[in-house]
């Protein structure tokens, strides 16, 4: 499947890929990421507010593990946040 050439009186000519759709944007793509490490900011947050005790395979994480999850979560949500904003 090859590019569609469109041509209008009112813009460039520009080539048209069916494919592009699927295409994600930086701008895009830093709101996603920005959005999801919030979520987890504020999962880190509840887990201690909560005091939520977790284990994985029956050794139990330690709270100070949220608490680095708070730090590295929130600069991430902190610098996804701003790359979009700031296109």
């Amino acid at each position: 499947m090859g590019y569609v050439h469109i041509e209008s009186r009112f813009a460039e000519p520009v080539s048209y890929n069916p494919l592009k759709r699927w295409t994600m944007s930086a701008k895009n793509y830093s709101l996603l990421c920005g959005i999801i490490f919030f979520v987890l900011l504020i999962l880190h947050v509840l887990r201690i507010v909560m005091h939520v005790h977790i284990a994985v395979n029956g050794m139990p994480i330690v709270m100070q593990a949220s608490w680095l999850g708070i730090i590295v979560a929130g600069l991430l949500a902190f610098l996804g946040l701003r790359a979009w904003k700031n296109g």
